[in-house]
C-alpha cells in the first residue's frame, strides 16, 4: 500500500502479507483490517527506497508485526 504523497510523489509504502488481504467484489479491490495506530507504526519504505523481498529476516519482522502466519 502507499500513502502520504501526491499525485504519486513522496509516498511511504507499506508492504502487508498477503493473507491480511481479503479480496471484495463489491468494491473491486482488496481490503484489509489494519487500524491507523498499526499503520503509522508499521514497516514501511520510501520511494526510491528497495525492499529486498527475500531478505527472510525482514520478511519474518513483516509477519510477526502483524501477527501474521509465514506462507513458508
Amino acid at each position: 500500500m502507499g500513502f502520504g504523497g501526491f499525485l504519486g510523489i513522496g509516498n511511504d509504502y507499506y508492504p502487508v502479507p498477503w493473507s491480511l488481504l481479503t479480496y471484495n467484489t463489491s468494491l473491486g479491490g482488496y481490503e484489509v483490517n489494519i487500524s491507523e495506530d498499526q499503520l503509522k507504526s508499521a514497516p514501511r519504505f520510501l520511494q526510491g527506497e528497495s525492499w529486498d523481498q527475500y531478505d527472510r529476516l525482514r520478511e519474518k519482522a513483516l509477519y510477526a508485526y502483524y501477527g501474521a502466519t509465514p506462507y513458508w
